[in-house]
C-alpha cells in the first residue's frame, strides 16, 4: 500500500461580502511540489470548536483556492482542505484547519438613501 506524500502548507480563509446580503469565504492554500495527491476535498465544520466536517467539494491537484457563497453572519465556520489520491484520503491530523466568523457588513460605499415624503 502506498502511503499519500505530503504536508500543504498553511490554510488561509478570507471573508467578503459584494453584494452585501452574499457573504462568501475564500479559501487558498499551497500544494507541496512533491505531493502525490490526485485531489483536495474541501471539508466544512460550524462552531466553536466542530468535531463533524462535510465535504464541501473537491478540486484537482493543482488547484490552490475554493470559494463558498452564502454563509451565515455570525456562524463560525472552519475549513480543513484534505489531499487524496487511488490509495484514500491524507490524514485528518495534519490537515491544515482554518476558522473565522463573518461580521455584519458595511454598506457599500456611494449608497445613497433617500426618504421621500
Amino acid at each position: 500500500m502506498r502511503l499519500i506524500a505530503f504536508i500543504l502548507a498553511a490554510l488561509i480563509l478570507t471573508f467578503s461580502a459584494a453584494p452585501a446580503w452574499a457573504i462568501q469565504a475564500t479559501l487558498s492554500w499551497t500544494n507541496p511540489p512533491s505531493s502525490t495527491a490526485t485531489g483536495v476535498r474541501i471539508d466544512r465544520g460550524t462552531g466553536p470548536d466542530p468535531v463533524t466536517y462535510t465535504s464541501q467539494g473537491t478540486v484537482g491537484p493543482t488547484v490552490t483556492t475554493f470559494n463558498q457563497i452564502g454563509l451565515v453572519i455570525g456562524t463560525r465556520y472552519c475549513y480543513r482542505v484534505v489531499e487524496f489520491n487511488g490509495f484514500g484520503d491524507a490524514p485528518l491530523a495534519s490537515a491544515p484547519v482554518a476558522c473565522g466568523t463573518p461580521d455584519v457588513p458595511l454598506p457599500a460605499s456611494g449608497l445613497s438613501i433617500i426618504f421621500a415624503p
